[in-house]
């Protein structure tokens, strides 16, 4: 443990992925593709702005500790002491009307995988 609190572990997380086989001018070639569970990992992850390594296809994905902790602690806006807290109730009222838009997207479409 330092100073910054307790050290966080890469995390590497394994995902399932398709062999599929195509035909080239070099005669049969094998690929392995991401299956739409790995998609869907790696949009949720860019969703979160959480950056990691490799790529869905090669059927493993890292996230390096330092990301991690950068996440994990994010940048809160700024206020100077001659600003004035209004401007950060309206930003909490543009990320709640975020929310609640997202949520209702969510109830009223087709999510399945």
């Amino acid at each position: 443990m330092d100073q910054n609190g307790a050290k966080l572990p890469s995390i590497t997380v394994l995902l399932p992925r398709e062999k599929t086989m195509f035909e080239s001018p070099k005669g049969e070639r094998t690929v392995y593709i991401a299956t739409r569970v790995g998609q869907a990992v790696g949009s949720l992850l860019r969703r979160l702005r959480l950056s990691y390594q490799d790529d869905e296809s090669h059927g493993k994905i890292r996230i390096d500790s330092l990301t991690l902790r950068r996440w994990f602690k994010p940048k809160l806006p700024s206020t100077s002491v001659s600003g004035n807290s209004g401007e950060m109730i309206l930003n909490s009222a543009q990320l709640a009307k975020g929310i609640a838009e997202q949520q209702r997207n969510i109830r009223i479409s087709n999510l399945s995988l």
